[in-house]
């Protein structure tokens, strides 16, 4: 389990810059649904299949990991990550 030092705080996201007023409300004012989807996303794998992709050189496989990202990043109002996942999305468009 992790230790108090490295638990996500509705609060750190906020200071990263999310705009979690607007996340929380997604998640019908609870915080505690919006850091579960939040810690979800960090385990997601479209991270690694972007990677992947851009590397074999499939930038069809590439687009679709980098437009599911899009969608979770944006979703969970994850502001400073939107722009250059947007940008990546639409590179490989």
């Amino acid at each position: 389990m992790k230790g108090d030092e490295d638990m996500l705080t509705v609060d750190a996201l906020k200071a990263f810059g999310a705009d979690t007023e607007d996340a929380v409300a997604r998640c019908m004012g609870k915080e505690d649904f919006y850091l579960m989807l939040v810690n979800k996303a960090i385990d997601d794998t479209n991270y690694e299949k972007l990677r992947d992709a851009v590397a074999r050189k499939d930038y069809e496989a590439g687009f679709s990991a980098a437009h599911a990202l899009k969608g979770i990043i944006t979703n969970l109002s994850l502001t400073p990550m939107v722009r250059p996942v947007t940008e990546i999305t639409e590179l490989l468009r």
